[in-house]
């Protein structure tokens, strides 16, 4: 009964294991390198100064087979690339057409389309409330790392204490939480077994399903039944031969 209980309650847990979402289902950035093209144009701060530091958060999860690199580049600006005129080109800049008054210090995109990845962060650099040089050190590298995850295709997450959560409020580091990484990994899983695609990951691009928790969690329990039938069945057996010997007397 006590087993029965705990297999339960793990049931029912276990489909409230991810909080993260995606920007799109189709398929993510297919590269094992993907480097950003960075343009410091009109930039009240240098960008590169940051951006290594920001990579350095997402190139430490070990279970993802992408890394991040960045290179300084006046070529891709950030007005073509909102046009989507960098197919499988990620770029990030700064842009002064933002309001005033808009209080957005930064945003990532990412879109798929005719066998193409496309992406960017964006940079407030309008000189109002949300322009980036209002802001400090720690703040400056969140944000570059959050819109960075934005434009890997992760959407927002409802963890708190996540990285990709949609505020800031709260932030005293920039790091990774559990939900973080099971989302970086979900969208470009490290195969480790080379060609297995169950126990090592494999290409996985549809959206998160809460389904895969459960099946592993079934797999786990099963030698938990097995063992927990055998028991049932060797005190079935015991009380068998101890009734036969009394029926016998």
């Amino acid at each position: 009964m006590r087993f029965f209980i705990l297999f339960l309650l793990m049931m029912h847990f276990s489909g409230n294991l991810t909080a993260f979402t995606l920007l799109s289902s189709d398929p993510a950035w297919n590269e094992d390198e993907l480097v950003i093209q960075v343009n410091n144009s009109g930039c009240p701060v240098d960008l590169m100064i940051y951006i290594g530091s920001a990579l350095d958060v997402w190139n430490s999860v070990s279970t993802a087979k992408l890394k991040l690199s960045a290179v300084e580049s006046s070529t891709y600006t950030i007005a073509n690339a909102q046009s989507f005129s960098y197919p499988n080109v990620p770029v990030i800049g700064c842009d002064s057409s933002f309001s005033s008054t808009d209080t957005t210090v930064g945003s990532g995109l990412y879109d798929y389309s005719s066998g193409a990845s496309y992406g960017y962060v964006r940079i407030n650099s309008s000189g109002g409330t949300g322009d980036i040089g209002n802001y400090g050190d720690i703040t400056i590298k969140y944000i570059l790392a959050h819109e960075i995850g934005h434009m890997l295709n992760l959407g927002h997450s409802s963890d708190p204490s996540a990285l990709m959560y949609y505020s800031f409020s709260t932030l005293e580091d920039v790091s990774l939480s559990l939900d973080d990484i099971r989302g970086y990994t979900y969208l470009y899983p490290k195969s480790e077994l080379d060609g297995d695609y169950f126990l090592g990951c494999g290409l996985v691009k549809a959206s998160p399903s809460n389904t895969m928790p459960i099946l592993f969690l079934l797999i786990l329990l099963l030698p938990l039944t097995l063992i927990y039938s055998l028991r049932i069945k060797d005190k079935f057996l015991k009380k068998q031969k101890i009734l036969s010997k009394f029926q016998s007397l």
